[in-house]
């Protein structure tokens, strides 16, 4: 037998805090603990009921709130977090992408989420160059080779390359 996608994350309990989902106040609300409910009535579903989030291929938990998909953890940090900062990335804390405790969320940029992930859980986060690499990019680029060309070499998307060759990124690198 197949197993399901859908799994709530974390048992409801008595220490579960619920607070409305931002832009859906009144269908919707989300627990520190990670579950999101329907506040209302509609087809199908019950006040109160939780929703079952899909686990989608990047392994962060979802939910479609009226039909938008909607990471589960972003609902959770804007709801129990700084909503002043809700620009920013969400961070899981432990990097398991699936504990979307409000204990282990935080707003971070982008940046310190792309380094959180590379030094603090030693991942290797493709399209991360140097400044030498990046030298080495436009040096190449002059001498007539195809940005194509470059961005299978350095196994990153053409429009990465595109960028750095006509200095949209990386201004201050000669």
């Amino acid at each position: 037998m197949a197993r399901s996608k859908h799994i709530i994350t974390r048992p409801i309990g008595d220490n579960e805090e619920w607070r409305p989902v931002v832009d859906f106040e009144v269908q919707y609300s989300v627990s520190n603990l990670g579950n999101v409910r329907r506040e209302g009535r509609a087809r199908s579903t019950y006040p109160g009921r939780p929703l079952k989030p899909h686990l989608g291929n990047a392994g962060y938990y979802t939910v479609a709130l009226r039909g938008r998909t909607t990471l589960v953890h972003r609902l959770v940090a804007e709801a129990f977090l700084e909503p002043e900062k809700r620009h920013l990335d969400v961070n899981h804390k432990n990097g398991n992408p699936t504990d979307n405790r409000v204990d282990n969320l935080e707003f971070v940029t982008h940046a310190e989420n792309m380094g959180h992930a590379r030094f603090t859980l030693g991942r290797k986060m493709r399209g991360i160059f140097t400044p030498e690499q990046v030298k080495e990019i436009r040096a190449e680029f002059a001498r007539g080779v195809r940005q194509v060309e470059l961005a299978s070499r350095y196994g990153v998307k053409f429009h990465v390359i595109h960028r750095i060759v006509h200095r949209l990124v990386w201004k201050d690198v000669d």
